[in-house]
């Protein structure tokens, strides 16, 4: 039996069946596949104390089953875990209950902590956007460096609450997007200072990014969003492909946000040097490898940026993949398998 640690929200919607962000016709085709049950918990205190925890598991010939059941030796983690359960979670691996493959905290999704690892990489293979914690300080410094920056939380997701600034004179011109509307604002220095004030956009919780000028086709900004996972074999992978499209005039290019998805293909990506898919598939991989050199990670959806001369940048590394690209773009059998892939490479490994 493999587990999948979840929250609650969609704990509660696999038992109504209406899951939102697990594709659970994945994990059936898994099951029976492979004829092993796969088992869906939030993970709590009693997983510690008694190694048993409520959980709802399907196994193979479409049966499905809930109950208070011992915990897997083998556990997959699909939700981002609060302090207190990422101690949890350790002690379940201390006490040789189970071990947790993809175990996510806000530490180890800190988007500083991605880039600082990374910028110490030198294959050459990829760039990474400069990125500071945010103080108004940072900011005045990265924008005389950068001319424009992007303004984010360390641990966002989604697209939301992400903004671009620059700056002409004493003005400061701050885009935003809400429910995939481009927001223009004009700000004096007081003004910005204000507005940060306001939403409570502190150092700790904030970063300030160099702005990376990708290509863009029709107005539209392109960014690819590649899937890099361990599967059976163990070893790194290119899982998933696909090409978002923000709207037009927008830097947003999270479908979240409005933003199209189309399949792959080296012909959409706008006149870029030839092999470029196979030099964002050699990035992809060194990424996935650095990383896991500093993080617990076999699951990775990577934003990727091509600039005016072809330089690949990486803009971010996501723990937990929501996979929606795929979805979006029409890629079902891209979708499925991303679910499957990390399962594969946790019955893979010997207990």
């Amino acid at each position: 039996m493999i587990g999948v640690i979840i929250g609650k929200k969609e704990f509660k919607r696999i038992q109504s069946g209406t899951a939102k962000n697990e594709y659970l016709p994945a994990y059936v085709a898994f099951v029976n596949a492979y004829m092993t049950p796969v088992m869906f918990f939030v993970l709590n205190s009693g997983a510690v104390g008694e190694g048993k925890t409520r959980a709802v598991v399907f196994e193979p010939g479409g049966r499905r089953s809930e109950g208070i059941l011992p915990l897997p030796n083998r556990v997959y983690c699909r939700s981002i875990l609060s302090p207190g359960q990422r101690e949890l979670a350790q002690q379940i691996q201390d006490k040789g209950i189970t071990t947790v493959y993809q175990l996510q905290s806000k530490r180890e999704r800190d988007k500083l902590r991605h880039m600082n690892i990374l910028r110490k990489d030198r294959s050459g293979l990829f760039q990474v956007p400069e990125t500071k914690a945010l103080s108004w300080q940072q900011l005045q410094n990265m924008l005389r460096k950068h001319k424009k920056v992007i303004v984010k939380l360390r641990n966002g997701a989604l697209g939301r609450r992400v903004y671009s600034i620059s700056k002409t004179g004493t003005k400061y011109l701050l885009t935003s997007s809400r429910k995939g509307e481009m927001n223009k604002n004009v700000y004096t220095a007081a003004g910005l200072r204000r507005f940060f004030r306001q939403r409570k956009m502190q150092r700790k919780r904030w970063v300030v990014q160099q702005y990376v000028a990708a290509k863009k086709q029709a107005g539209r900004t392109l960014e690819c969003r590649f899937s890099v996972q361990k599967g059976e074999t163990g070893e790194w992978m290119v899982a998933a492909k696909a090409i978002r499209l923000s709207r037009k005039g927008h830097f947003l290019t999270n479908v979240a946000q409005g933003a199209t998805a189309v399949p792959f293909s080296e012909a959409a990506l706008q006149a870029a040097a030839p092999g470029m898919e196979k030099k964002l598939n050699r990035a992809s991989i060194q990424i996935a490898r650095r990383l896991e050199k500093s993080l617990p990670v076999i699951d990775l959806g990577l934003d990727l940026m091509i600039d005016p001369d072809d330089r690949i940048w990486l803009i971010e590394a996501n723990q937990k993949d929501q996979r929606l690209t795929y979805r979006y773009a029409g890629m079902e059998a891209e979708y499925r398998e991303t679910f499957m892939n990390p399962l594969r490479y946790l019955l893979s490994r010997r207990h």
